[in-house]
């Protein structure tokens, strides 16, 4: 939208704000006459009327931002701008200093209270919460900076769309195992999450994004609890989107990773009848139902469903968030056991009486194992370790799992990973180097060896994320930069291999490899006598190495 039509809307929407509500209608229809548009951007912003003025802020940023010539924020250079929101405008950018495409998030602060210095400070604190998460299912935070009144986080581009995009463009989600999958993965993130101390606050499709392989990628950690400080979104709301917000984020309780389960639950709800459980009129309406009334029956809107979803439901959407699940992903295994028609679970009494003899069953099992497994030179992890370098994968894997069940430490479930590796079991692999890495955040040799084996699933732009992570933590590491330089390689990004394998050459001198490597990119380009002098030192070393 240009700017003068900006300034209509201003206008019109400050003068019908002068007038009795009872006479707005009437105004807006002589002021706008066949103008349809016009009447529904301002009718828009009078719903929102303790927000408007923020999002009018906001519009006129961006519409600034369109105009100027300017290309870079930051060192980042802007690409295109691909959303927009109450707080500002995203862009795909490039980060010039290592190649990487990102998505950047800007937030205006425009505060004529003068507080933009302390929201500035809290989205830096928050923010800093979010990058230290790392997980297969979110979103990862590169920087956080600022430029004059805006402030805008870097992020992991991700290419795919959102899942209220992927909702509208393919309704038959709602009856596939697509939607428990994405639920799943959600609330591996979401526990993940909740176990760092970080919760999210605002869960909705719009923050869920779906890779082209489907893989789920959580948005905007750490954000949603800067909005609720901001004048962009001040108002009857406190921080979050009302059709997904807990009883508890209405009365403005302090809020637990229960109100992400609420929030999942809804978003699940969503995904299997194709509206939320509760959609009001106003926004009084709509917390008038979330804080008093019973969810509709699933089963009303998607007869496909079975009628244990309903109870699953009743537990997740509970007023009281001690009422809900321990955590989002006990809501998932529960909403996966009614999908598949699985027995409904005993009650608490029975549960306590068979959590007892459980309990007493693996006492007695560890009292028998524990002496065997450790006693001397029968340690479970160094077995597997000794088994791994014998080239026994499988046998390795048995006895990391049993070090696993003992003590389920960083290097016990990087050797089995390595072992799930070596077997080709990649997606164990993948899941064994997450839980190391959450254990150990800077382990730069377990982002290494899980971007490996997301290259062979052509996960590539994970792969390149996590390449370029174990550089930040480890950059002297010749085979990350060769491994990073064989993406682009592949991707026929020709110039950024060459840099990465020159640097790999750089930090090991007789790396063949990476001389084949740079060979083949230098021949793309083509630079044919490059080419010829890498594979003419590639030759001379192996030569040498055979001697």
């Amino acid at each position: 939208m240009d700017p003068d039509r900006w300034r209509q809307v201003e206008e019109l929407y400050h003068a019908a704000l002068e007038k009795n509500p009872d006479t707005r209608a009437a105004f807006l229809q002589q002021a706008c006459g066949a103008d349809a548009a016009l009447r529904e951007e301002v009718e828009s912003l009078l719903s929102f009327a303790g927000e408007a003025d923020g999002k009018l802020r906001a519009a006129v940023h961006e519409v600034a931002s369109q105009a100027s010539s300017q290309q870079n924020l930051g060192r980042y250079r802007l690409i295109e701008r691909i959303g927009k929101g109450g707080m500002g405008v995203v862009y795909r950018a490039i980060d010039p200093a290592i190649g990487r495409v990102v998505a950047i998030k800007t937030i205006l602060f425009d505060d004529p209270a003068g507080k933009g210095s302390e929201q500035q400070a809290r989205l830096l604190r928050e923010s800093q919460a979010g990058g230290r998460l790392s997980h297969p299912n979110i979103v990862a935070v590169h920087d956080i900076c600022q430029q004059g009144p805006t402030s805008y986080i870097v992020m992991e581009y991700v290419q795919g769309r959102t899942l209220d995009q992927a909702m509208r463009d393919d309704p038959s989600l709602r009856s596939s195992g697509d939607a428990l999958r994405i639920v799943r993965e959600c609330a591996a993130a979401l526990d993940y999450a909740h176990a760092q101390g970080v919760i999210h606050r605002d869960i909705k499709p719009a923050n869920i994004m779906l890779q082209a392989g489907g893989v789920v990628k959580i948005a905007d950690f750490g954000i949603a609890k800067v909005a609720q400080s901001s004048t962009l979104t001040q108002g009857a709301v406190t921080v979050g989107s009302p059709e997904y917000m807990a009883p508890e984020q209405w009365r403005g309780q302090a809020v637990t990773g229960q109100a992400d389960q609420y929030a999942l639950a809804t978003v699940a709800y969503l995904l299997l009848t194709g509206r939320r459980p509760f959609e009001g009129e106003s926004l009084a309406s709509l917390a008038a139902m979330t804080l008093y009334e019973e969810p509709p029956a699933a089963v009303t809107f998607n007869s496909q469903l079975k009628p244990a979803i309903d109870r699953v439901f009743r537990k997740a959407l509970s007023k009281k968030g001690e009422g809900r699940y321990p955590s989002c992903n006990a809501f998932a295994i529960e909403l996966q056991r009614a999908w598949d028609g699985a027995p409904v679970r005993v009650d608490n009494r029975r549960k306590w009486i068979l959590a007892v003899v459980a309990t007493a069953l693996l006492a007695g099992v560890f009292a028998i194992l524990w002496p065997f497994l450790h006693r001397p030179g029968v340690d479970p992890e160094l077995r597997g370790e000794e088994l791994s370098k014998q080239n026994d994968f499988a046998g390795a894997v048995k006895y990391f799992t049993q070090a696993i069940a003992v003590k389920p430490d960083y290097s016990a479930y990087f050797g089995r990973a390595g072992a799930y590796q070596r077997l080709e079991q990649r997606e164990k692999a993948i899941a064994d180097y997450s839980e190391a890495i959450r254990l150990k955040p800077d382990s730069a040799q377990a982002y290494h060896d899980r971007a490996v084996c997301e290259v062979r699933l052509d996960r590539v732009d994970d792969a390149i994320h996590d390449y370029d992570r174990a550089l930040e933590l480890d950059p002297a590491n010749p085979r990350t930069w060769n491994g990073r330089g064989a993406i682009y390689l592949k991707k026929g990004g020709y110039k950024k291999a060459i840099n990465c394998f020159s640097k790999a050459i750089e930090l090991d001198p007789k790396f063949i490899q990476a001389y084949v490597y740079r060979a083949a990119a230098e021949k793309k380009l083509p630079d044919n006598a490059a080419a010829e002098a890498d594979l003419k030192q590639a030759g001379a070393l192996r030569r040498k190495l055979s001697e």
